[in-house]
């Protein structure tokens, strides 16, 4: 029992709706946060932190299920251990970076 077209139109339309929203609101605090005196800081922390965050996410999920998600798919531990250790490396080197650029901003701003 599949969508009617209707329906699929409706949940497309409804999610473009609330990515355009979320679009418009980063866009907004970005362009307040620039205006600041240390804005590049605040930046770099507010895009910085969520991507480690999430980067962290993703490496702690994949080692907790053995299954790694990429743009193609996923690697599964057992079925492809190099490839999947490979992907998790890239992610946590990633959010190591985007903490530390965190980290660094922040004491930037309160120095």
């Amino acid at each position: 029992m599949g969508l009617s077209p209707r329906e699929i139109l409706l949940r497309i339309a409804r999610t473009a709706a609330i990515v355009l929203a979320g679009a418009a609101v980063l866009l907004l605090v970005l362009h307040l946060l620039a205006g600041l005196p240390d804005g590049h800081l605040l930046i770099v922390i507010a895009l910085s932190a969520p991507l480690a965050a999430l980067f962290g996410w993703v490496v702690a999920e994949a080692l907790r299920s053995g299954v790694l998600p990429h743009r193609s798919g996923v690697d599964d531990r057992l079925r492809n251990p190099l490839a999947f250790w490979i992907g998790a490396a890239i992610y946590a080197i990633g959010a190591a970076a985007l903490a530390i650029m965190a980290i660094w901003a922040l004491a930037q701003v309160l120095a």
